[in-house]
């Protein structure tokens, strides 16, 4: 470690904000990280971390927005795990969603805590009980209750056989009052609907549906996010007051 040692330690404490959403674009994580900092000044440490090679940066291609993400060597430094589940370049656009999603959710007051997929996976006896990780893990606690959702993103349709071993896995698992899929497309909206309603229609219940168009391109607009639960058209700013603030209100 000794390349990151000259350092000031205050520095690597505004990477905190990374050890829970994983990855943040800058501008965000420089709010996060109560630094006080000016917006260049900020960006000049981040380069700094980056050339110390501490962090990573992406450009996203069409919003320009650049994301800060832990190298393995940060993500060992910060975190101290051997084996910490750091970010891949594969799958760069799909973990900025993921993250983008649920620091909304988290910010609107929806959820009361999130666990995303890195840190279920650091955790040994999730893993130990677990055959099927979700992308994140919402948790919502009521004055009536307190109650867990999975959460996947779908950019892409996967194979029927795939779909369906993991949604048995979520309904034979106890963890989750309910499952929340999000997608790219109608489309593959619908098709998982119509599969899970087919295969699981005495759970389908426990499945909430939405989708965005420009799922990839643009930030996600909670507000005018459309989608199914239950049968019915819902629009998701709405079912998720109602339901932060009372289960018996979706019962």
């Amino acid at each position: 470690m000794s390349e990151i040692t000259h350092f000031n330690s205050s520095h690597l404490e505004y990477l905190t904000p990374l050890l829970n959403w994983r990855i943040m674009d800058l501008e965000r994580l420089r709010r996060e990280s109560f630094s006080g900092k000016k917006y260049n000044n900020f960006a000049k440490i981040i380069r700094n971390l980056e050339k110390a090679k501490v962090v990573n940066a992406y450009r996203h291609p069409f919003t320009r927005k650049k994301y800060i993400y832990f190298s393995s060597l940060g993500e060992r430094y910060l975190e101290g795990e051997e084996n910490a589940t750091a970010v891949s370049k594969d799958t760069l656009i799909h973990d900025i969603k993921v993250s983008e999603i649920a620091q909304d959710f988290f910010e609107r007051n929806w959820v009361t805590n999130v666990l995303l997929e890195h840190k279920l996976q650091n955790k040994r006896n999730f893993k130990s009980t677990s055959k099927v990780i979700p992308d994140a893990v919402f948790e919502i606690e009521t004055d009536k209750y307190c109650f867990k959702l999975g959460f996947e993103l779908e950019i892409t349709r996967k194979s029927k056989s795939r779909i369906l071993e993991k949604v048995k896995e979520y309904i034979m698992s106890e963890k989750y009052d309910y499952m929340i899929y999000f997608f790219s497309k109608k489309s593959i909206m619908q098709s998982y609907q119509n599969l899970i309603r087919e295969k699981f229609n005495n759970y389908s219940d426990r499945f909430m549906y939405f989708y965005d168009n420009s799922l990839t391109a643009l930030p996600t607009d909670l507000e005018n996010i459309n989608g199914i639960f239950r049968g019915e058209e819902v629009k998701l700013d709405e079912l998720f007051k109602k339901l932060s603030k009372s289960k018996q209100a979706v019962k």
